[in-house]
């Protein structure tokens, strides 16, 4: 459990008024030590894809660390399963800070030749999900490889007319246990 997390815990518990009478309610203060830590600092790894190319991805705790730029914050980037479709499809949730309205393409490295679009306005949040496993089988390969996998996707915004563009590079990291479980999913009679 991350810092955060058990501050916001034990803050509930406080507030309930389930603490302990007596006591400072402030959460840090009555933490033990070890759980007081502060978070653990970003690190860059290099990371190799099966074509070949190599990156360095920050991460921390050994996970990708979230795209964050004045224009665009990526607040998570997951897998669903759509249940009208019976398919899982990659998720995006982000803050664009950017004003305008913008047409986003969506690729990745790990397959060049397909890619996806959508459009959006600016500033707020915005959720898509995007590469069904069924519309884009190409890119649901990587459940069946052994071991960890990496998949960066690659948002690029354009501003419908006033010709702004940039990017965010957001990556996924799934281990063994996650790609069975989403194989299993995948292979669910439809």
């Amino acid at each position: 459990m991350r810092y955060t997390e058990v501050v916001a815990a034990v803050a509930a518990v406080t507030m309930a008024g389930t603490g302990t009478p007596g006591i400072d309610t402030d959460p840090v203060d009555w933490l033990p030590r070890e759980a007081a830590a502060p978070p653990s600092q970003e690190e860059i790894e290099l990371v190799t894809l099966k074509n070949g190319l190599t990156y360095r991805v920050r991460t921390r705790d050994g996970m990708p660390v979230p795209f964050k730029s004045e224009l665009i914050e990526v607040k998570a980037l997951g897998l669903t399963l759509n249940t009208a479709t019976n398919q899982l499809e990659w998720v995006l949730t982000a803050l664009v800070k950017a004003k305008g309205r913008f047409h986003v393409a969506v690729t990745t490295p790990v397959n060049g030749r397909l890619s996806t679009t959508f459009e959006c306005d600016g500033p707020g949040e915005v959720v898509r999900s995007f590469f069904g496993s069924t519309d884009y089988p190409p890119l649901w390969n990587w459940i069946e490889e052994d071991g960890v996998t990496w998949i960066p996707l690659v948002f690029t915004f354009r501003s419908q007319g006033l010709g702004q563009t940039f990017q965010a590079v957001q990556w996924q990291k799934f281990n063994p246990g996650a790609k069975a479980t989403l194989a299993r999913v995948l292979k669910r009679p439809r």
